[in-house]
């Protein structure tokens, strides 16, 4: 029974803070959902480790000084604050500033190539893609013509990058307009061909066929 109990609190105490690290990290900006358990694990446990390492002196004072069984009250709060609270904010940080590109764009101020760590060419444009009049052309040939803004959504499966435009456009006279009533078009992964986006405001005459 020891045994069992002392591997699930193990197990809270070095994946937990990890996993909600990658959780919140993952509500921002797209991550590898198909890795294995072995890698998966290994990644949760770097996380938790970045977590704890700057802590241990902290942590080892109060076990000396048995802190924890004069405040368990303080203790159960200072957990939440290592298993919750910290990975929560470092999840957030890092999720932004793969947004941002932060570390690429700092790398190139000191003049030294970044890689473009966004798997894909989707996931980059839509991670902070402004809104635009947009035209789908089908692999039927078939074109959709709508707006992506407030409201539209991009997969970031990569397995499954279906759109969803918020409203359905209509390009009359080399402009394009809003459809009176419109609730918006969704177009499957399997039926996109190009996506063609067009800045709000420019003409439309040039690229009508």
């Amino acid at each position: 029974m020891f045994q069992s109990l002392a591997a699930v609190v193990v197990l809270v105490v070095f994946l937990v803070p990890g996993y909600v690290w990658r959780a919140v990290e993952g509500c921002l900006v797209s991550l590898q959902r198909e890795a294995k358990w072995e890698m998966l694990a290994l990644g949760l446990l770097t996380r938790s480790t970045i977590i704890y390492l700057p802590l241990l002196p902290f942590f080892y004072l109060l076990w000396l000084e048995k802190w924890h069984e004069q405040n368990p009250g303080r203790t159960c709060f200072l957990a939440l604050l290592c298993l919750v609270v910290l990975p929560s904010l470092l999840g957030l940080f890092t999720g932004v500033a793969k947004q941002k590109r932060l570390v690429g764009r700092f790398l190139n101020l000191i003049g030294v190539p970044a890689f473009n760590s966004i798997p894909s060419a989707w996931e980059s444009y839509f991670s902070q893609a402004p809104s635009s009049w947009m035209i789908v052309t089908l692999k039927n040939s078939q074109r959709v013509y709508g707006y992506f803004g407030p409201g539209s959504h991009a997969s970031s499966d990569p397995t499954a990058h279906d759109i969803y435009l918020s409203h359905t456009v209509a390009l009359t006279d080399g402009r394009f307009q809003l459809v009176g009533n419109t609730g918006g078009v969704y177009v499957p992964a399997s039926e996109i061909l190009t996506l063609e986006f067009i800045k709000e405001g420019e003409p439309a005459h040039e690229i009508q066929r």
